[in-house]
C-alpha cells in the first residue's frame, strides 16, 4: 500500500492497495470470470483512518474512509489464494492536519499451507502525515515497493532477494520487518532469511524450509536526501 499527494490537487491523497489472501476462508474468491472482467469483490468491509491523541475528541473514533473492493488480477485454485488491486481517494477535508493518520484493513486469512502463521489474520496498513515539508513545502509522499507478491525459492542453495523500493519525493528508503502490532504478524514468519535493511535485500541461506513461508509483513521507511525537517517517520507494510 502506498499513499501519493498530488501536484494537481494538495486537497487529497491517492492511495493504491494490493491484497492477496486465503480463496477457501475469504467469503469472496477470485476465478477466471472475475480477473478477465476485472469484477470488484470484497466490498462492504472499510479502510480506517485513526488518530492518536488521548487529548484530543478527533482521535476517539476511527474514521472509515473507503470501501474494501478491489479488483482481481491473479489468483491459484491448487495453491488456494487470491489477489487483486484497488485504489481509493483521502480527503484532506476528511481527516484533521495537526494529527498522523494511520489508514488500515484487517481481515482473515492468510493460506492455510504457511509453515508458520497458517490461516492467522492480516493487516494492511500506513501513516498519513500531512504536515507539510521545510524543504520544498509538500506533503510527503510514502516510498513504493513494486516487489511481486510470491517469489519462489529453491530448498537448499543461498539466493537474495531484492526489494524494489523507490520514493516520489527523492529520499533514501530503508527496509526492516515489520512488528506485530503494525502487521499482525510476528517478525520471525521467515526464520530462514535474514534482511539487509540498508539495501532492501532478503538473503535466503538455503536452510531447510520447505513449504509456503509469509515474507510479505516489511516496512519501508524513508531518510530524507536534503536537509529538512522531518515532523513525523512516515512507512509503508
Amino acid at each position: 500500500m502506498d499513499c501519493t499527494y498530488t501536484d494537481v490537487d494538495r486537497s487529497y491523497a491517492l492511495c493504491s492497495v494490493w491484497l492477496s489472501e486465503d480463496r477457501t476462508l475469504a467469503s469472496y474468491y477470485c476465478d477466471e470470470d472475475t480477473k478477465s472482467q476485472g469484477s470488484l469483490i470484497g466490498y462492504g468491509d472499510s479502510w480506517n483512518a485513526t488518530c492518536h491523541n488521548p487529548y484530543d475528541q478527533l482521535c476517539s473514533n476511527a474514521k472509515q474512509i473507503a470501501d474494501t473492493g478491489f479488483h482481481c488480477t491473479d489468483f491459484s485454485v491448487n495453491e488456494d489464494w487470491s489477489m487483486g488491486e484497488n485504489n481509493f481517494t483521502v480527503s484532506y477535508s476528511s481527516i484533521a492536519s495537526n494529527h498522523v493518520w494511520t489508514v488500515s484493513y484487517s481481515s482473515c486469512c492468510w493460506i492455510s499451507s504457511l509453515a508458520w502463521y497458517a490461516d492467522s489474520s492480516w493487516l494492511v496498513s500506513t501513516k498519513l502525515d500531512l504536515t507539510p515539508r521545510s524543504d520544498n513545502g509538500k506533503i510527503n509522499s510514502s516510498p513504493v515497493s513494486r516487489s511481486p507478491a510470491i517469489f519462489r525459492l529453491h530448498e537448499g542453495c543461498k539466493q537474495s532477494l531484492r526489494i524494489p523500493v523507490e520514493d516520489p519525493d527523492g529520499d533514501v528508503v530503508k527496509c526492516r520487518w515489520a512488528s506485530k502490532i503494525e502487521s499482525n504478524i510476528p517478525s520471525d514468519s521467515f526464520p530462514h532469511g535474514v534482511l539487509d535493511e540498508e539495501n532492501c535485500v532478503l538473503n535466503y541461506g538455503g536452510r531447510s524450509g520447505n513449504g509456503w513461508h509469509l515474507c510479505s509483513n516489511a516496512d519501508l521507511g524513508r531518510l530524507p536526501s536534503r536537509n529538512y525537517r522531518l515532523p513525523k517517520r512516515q512507512t509503508i507494510q
